[in-house]
């Protein structure tokens, strides 16, 4: 959990550095929509790929090479934040790229390695722990990065990135576990039996599409922070602490509470839709605020859910497989949706791309509300007829 909160902050306090040089020195939406597209764009093509690699070896070194490579990739970085701002942006494009592969890896490595430590009764609870550990890193990353941006050097932002993966890595527990290594299998074979699982393909779609548009904060925070309130770094710290608290919260929620993790993904993901919708139509400081605190709430409940429900799903010899896939439907299709919303808010304003990005996280509770219907109804009628 300390590894994990170490390198959620780390990574946050970059991405938050990056996408705030890169607005300042454009004043374009859409360079910091390019920058966020290019820097996931491989990693969700190679997702599945770096899943099956996952499956077929011991997690445990995949982790470590994760941490210890986006530790070099972020010294790198230490060197461009003192380039010329006009010419950052393809540097942090080919870096980020590069340590957004690392990360999938680190993911998929952690998801696997869980699978082999933590018994499925208690996972539910235990990715709830975990991701409150991992938005706690969120809160602190980003409010980290607007103290330095405010106080000191912008590179200085990248080097502390650096120490926290390092510290990652060494925090990584050594627990005797046993690695279920699967026969030899094509990656088509291993996306061919994750399909068949319904409940873990229906959930998979909905994140996916959802994730496309909805869960692309890190882009909307900074775009409502210039649109409404001048670039105020100040207001940007507030809003990303807002968010990050209440996700705090979710995960802690969803690490208590004994309850079926479909049941609370599905609340998670109508609190999440619900509150941005209201953000997008207000512009009162205090119920922005308010609004962001509620909806960081119900994205991790939906999140740290959905991860429950699709590690249980499958076996132990598709974990790391399953969890690539989780991570092209959470960040993979970033990319995309980073360049629809920029866009959106070029052409209308940034409060109307919410109200957008709030109706259709709605949408996706209402699709997995009718797969989770439908597929209950199925298995009834199935136990019936035995």
């Amino acid at each position: 959990m300390s590894g994990e909160f170490l390198s959620q902050s780390g990574t946050y306090l970059s991405v938050t550095a990056q996408g705030w040089i890169v607005l300042e020195s454009t004043q374009e939406p859409l360079a910091l929509g390019a920058l966020m597209a290019a820097r996931y764009a491989p990693a969700a093509l190679l997702g599945p790929v770096i899943g099956k690699y996952v499956d077929s070896r011991d997690p445990r070194p995949l982790v470590l090479i994760a941490n210890y490579g986006q530790a070099v990739l972020a010294l790198a970085l230490v060197g461009l934040a003192f380039t010329p701002a006009s010419l950052v942006l393809v540097p942090f494009i080919a870096v980020g790229a590069v340590s957004q592969i690392f990360a999938m890896l680190e993911h998929s490595g952690r998801m696997a390695y869980v699978a082999a430590i933590v018994p499925d009764e208690l996972r539910a609870r235990f990715v709830g722990a975990t991701s409150s550990a991992g938005t706690l890193g969120r809160i602190a990353g980003p409010a980290v990065a607007s103290a330095v941006l405010i106080l000191g050097p912008s590179g200085l932002c990248f080097a502390i990135n650096a120490l926290t993966f390092v510290f990652a890595a060494l925090l990584l527990p050594r627990p005797r576990y046993k690695v279920r290594i699967p026969p030899p299998a094509t990656l088509r074979e291993g996306l061919r039996d994750i399909w068949a699982l319904p409940h873990v393909r229906n959930l998979l779609i909905v994140f996916t599409l959802v994730s496309l548009v909805s869960f692309n904060v890190a882009t909307m925070i900074p775009l409502l922070v210039q649109e409404e309130y001048l670039n105020d770094p100040k207001v940007l710290a507030a809003f990303n602490i807002a968010f990050g608290v209440g996700s705090l919260l979710g995960g802690a929620l969803r690490a208590l509470i004994r309850s079926s993790p479909t049941n609370s993904a599905l609340f998670g993901l109508l609190l999440f839709g619900a509150t941005f919708t209201v953000l997008g139509l207000t512009h009162s400081w205090a119920i922005t605020l308010a609004m962001l605190f509620a909806g960081g709430f119900g994205r991790l409940l939906f999140t740290a859910s959905a991860e429950a429900v699709l590690a249980v799903g499958v076996s132990q010899e598709r974990r790391g497989l399953v969890g690539s896939l989780y991570a092209m439907a959470f960040t993979g299709t970033t990319p995309l949706g980073a360049l629809l919303v920029t866009s959106l808010s070029t052409r209308t304003s940034t409060s109307a791309t919410l109200v957008v990005c709030g109706i259709m996280a709605v949408a996706g509770a209402v699709a997995y509300l009718l797969s989770l219907t439908m597929h209950r109804s199925s298995f009834r009628a199935g136990t019936q007829e035995s």
